[in-house]
């Protein structure tokens, strides 16, 4: 079939190559902007039924094999707190378990409600009101009993062998449903509640976010991963459903914050998905150094779906994709649309389940970028071209997907810019094909049909020869230490590059290879008004061959003296190395004050027995300019 297609597609470019318009598409691997987290889908109400279906494996191998997804988003359905069965975590678990048997999944967990005991109406539904959380005796809202659920959430997924790397506390929390929900506003306050016909007090999602990080913070030693804090997941991202985004996050505390979230249920045209493009560029413009991640939206057909994926990787620059409905049963807008129940005569087909053309669309994206690469800058000169480019860590391969929307076949030219192609596959899903490999890549025979989705997977001519290399930065006396090991072939120089943005990086030294393969530099923290810096090397071969280290971000706010606590573990005495320090306080697991000492801040030394027990502690470090650095100690007498 391939062949034959292949074929064709020649023949209709032949057959319009004189009167078709060539657009070239430029792509730069040289400016590059954010790094992609993953594309994924939500599985919750329909779980207990996947879980149930006779033909689930085959469904799995399509979901978590063939697609190429590494991410999945599950509800947090640890309702019976005192025992009892909790059905909906069981399942859900138990897809992730079969998920990473096909492929690394990183796990998503939002809350719909927690249970009843910590809501105000005691109950997960809201039913159209503005339920929030409970209070207590004292008229105080309970985020202290919340927050620790959040935590013995985390234990009860982690007991069922998955681990949690995104959580975000609250689904759409600005939304009074019908359906299980928590309201919260920025701050606490009263708000008039349409159904009840009175003013309520709802929480503050702001404290309630800070609460459930601390509690987790304190408890991390006993996970196996200590989650990352997305939010705060509103039910749309433009300025008509208020309270807004930055309304929640002007009050959140942002250093515990790692990435935006939001869904796209308001501010869009299901028909026309250029219509969400400015309220995707707010998000952009708002949190530029923060990942963005599109957490929930599968509203309109499968061409609109691989527009709106572009348009929030292009303008949105979001790092995760998404989407509702992943495989649910009787939903023709999920991508795999399954049949309930176990009675094959009632089923639609043999399978018991369909594979929509939703599914590859998401494909030509989900199944050629992966987590870890990069979008780069590609410019069509033809407007009806939406185009994006990526490239993987070891810049061996980009990623070129094309959705043509212009209502006529174009041919394309690539240019690129800092990349030899060396080869590349074609893959094109339009009303006939899905996901097909259409071809090799050809440098003067590259056809878009009407109304089709292409991915060019371009491999590079000579790829970079590198065998590992480590990176990093950190904050010393109030300088940026930078620092790398290196073992690479056919090197010619480092760059080292700085930004305030994390988009536009300038140079700030160039260094040689040396016999050691170790690199040091000191760079001022003098900078513009800004709490942030971002590094990277830019490291270049003998042939002129480009490649790029990770990103670094760091906060400048967070200014650490060079102290360094031995030995850990510690047996009797604890060593402090470094000047500045004025106190030393020691806490146990549960935060109980243990023993303080007055340090010399003028001593480059300073040491003493605190006799302490077997066990954990925690070690906060006071310096003479109110500073402060925790660290984990271990005692072992």
């Amino acid at each position: 079939m391939y062949k034959t297609f292949l074929v064709l597609l020649v023949l209709i470019g032949q057959s319009y190559i004189a009167s078709s318009q060539t657009d070239t598409l430029t792509f730069n691997v040289n400016k590059r902007y954010q790094t992609i987290e993953g594309f994924g889908g939500a599985m919750y109400y329909t779980a207990p039924a996947l879980v149930a279906h006779p033909n689930k494996q085959k469904i799995y191998d399509y979901l978590f094999k063939d697609l190429g997804t590494t991410i999945l988003r599950v509800c947090n359905q640890y309702i019976n707190e005192k025992g009892g069965k909790n059905t909906y975590l069981d399942a859900e678990t138990s897809i992730a378990t079969e998920a990473n048997k096909r492929t690394p999944t990183d796990l998503m967990v939002s809350a719909w409600s927690p249970p009843p005991a910590y809501k105000s109406n005691h109950n997960v539904s809201n039913y159209g009101t503005q339920a929030s959380l409970d209070t207590n005796a004292d008229g105080q809202f309970v985020y202290g009993p919340y927050a620790k659920w959040w935590y013995n959430s985390l234990l009860q997924f982690q007991n069922r062998g998955v681990s949690v790397k995104y959580l975000s506390i609250q689904n759409e929390p600005n939304w009074p449903a019908s359906y299980d929900a928590c309201v919260f506003r920025p701050t606490e306050q009263l708000v008039y509640d349409d159904s009840l016909k009175k003013n309520v007090k709802v929480a503050s999602y702001a404290t309630a976010f800070s609460n459930v990080y601390d509690t987790i913070f304190k408890y991390k030693d006993s996970l196996i991963q200590f989650p990352k804090m997305i939010g705060p997941e509103l039910i749309g991202i433009h300025r008509w459903y208020a309270p807004y985004t930055t309304d929640y996050t002007n009050k959140m505390d942002m250093s515990k914050c790692y990435g935006i979230a939001h869904h796209l249920y308001t501010g869009g045209n299901t028909s026309y998905a250029n219509q969400f493009i400015t309220n995707l560029g707010y998000l952009k413009q708002y949190f530029p150094t923060k990942p963005r991640f599109q957490t929930e939206y599968s509203e309109g057909n499968w061409f609109f779906t691989a527009q709106l994926i572009h348009n929030s990787l292009l303008t949105e620059q979001a790092s995760g994709y998404v989407l509702w409905t992943y495989a649910w049963n009787n939903n023709g807008s999920s991508l795999i649309d399954f049949d309930s129940g176990t009675d094959t005569t009632k089923w639609r087909n043999k399978n018991g389940y369909i594979v929509t053309k939703k599914y590859y669309a998401v494909k030509q994206f989900s199944n050629f970028i992966k987590p870890g690469w990069q979008m780069i800058d590609i410019t069509p000169t033809d407007t009806l071209i939406a185009a994006s480019a990526f490239i993987s860590p070891d810049s061996s391969q980009v990623a070129v997907v094309i959705v043509n929307n212009s209502g006529r076949q174009i041919k394309v030219n690539l240019n690129p810019i800092g990349f030899s192609i060396a080869k590349g596959d074609i893959y094109l899903t339009n009303s006939t094909y899905n996901c097909a490999l259409a071809g090799s890549f050809n440098a003067k025979q590259n056809i878009l049909p009407v109304s089709a989705i292409i991915t060019y997977v371009l491999t590079r001519t000579t790829p970079l020869p590198i065998k590992e290399i480590s990176f990093k930065a950190d904050i010393v006396n109030k300088n940026v230490l930078c620092s790398w090991k290196s073992d690479l072939i056919d090197l010619n120089n480092f760059e080292l590059q700085k930004s305030f943005d994390g988009n536009n990086f300038i140079t700030i030294t160039s260094i040689l290879p040396n016999s050691s393969k170790e690199y040091t530099f000191y760079d001022s923290m003098s900078t513009p008004k800004t709490t942030s810096a971002y590094y990277r090397l830019k490291i270049i071969s003998k042939s002129n061959s480009i490649d790029y280290s990770k990103v670094l971000s760091l906060n400048l706010n967070e200014v650490k003296r060079n102290i360094v606590l031995f030995p850990n573990p510690i047996q009797s005495t604890l060593h402090f190395s470094g000047k500045g320090l004025s106190q030393v306080v020691i806490s146990d697991e549960l935060g109980k004050l243990i023993f303080t000492h007055e340090a010399n801040p003028n001593s480059l030394q300073n040491c003493f027995n605190p006799n302490l027990k077997k066990g954990i502690y925690f070690v906060k470090m006071i310096f003479d300019n109110g500073e402060t650095q925790t660290e984990k100690l271990i005692s072992q007498p």
